[in-house]
């Protein structure tokens, strides 16, 4: 690189001077992505709000001094992280054919089964 910065400065050919431009753009960018990871992909959605709810989440995102849609996009990971063991869970068959949480043998579960509660 050196030997190019010379060439550069020894009133080298325009094409030099572009390759040694081009070569230092490259090694910035790899830098800098090191330093500042890519965005993430965001989604436009839309939604209706009461009208009092949005003029408070106005109020209430002014007085942060952040944006409307990073205190929704806040709001709405907060959500999900109290709620993940929720979506976690199994429903329906999934749900009726894991074992037993109880740990009751088959022969403890046919007794249950086999004995009237209204006799006691």
């Amino acid at each position: 690189m050196n030997e190019n910065l010379s060439a550069a400065n020894q009133g080298g050919s325009q094409a030099e001077v572009v390759l040694l431009f081009l070569t230092f753009c490259l090694s910035f960018s790899k830098l800098r992505s090191g330093i500042n990871p890519p965005r993430k992909m965001k989604i436009k959605v839309g939604t209706q709000l009461e009208e009092e709810t949005y003029q408070n989440l106005k109020i209430a995102a002014a007085r942060e001094r952040r944006a409307i849609g990073e205190v929704i996009q806040n709001a709405v990971e907060d959500y999900l992280q109290q709620h993940h063991e929720a979506l976690n869970k199994s429903s329906g068959l999934v749900r009726f054919l894991e074992p037993d949480p109880l740990q009751l043998t088959a022969e403890e579960i046919r007794t249950s089964l086999g004995a009237d509660f209204f006799d006691q």
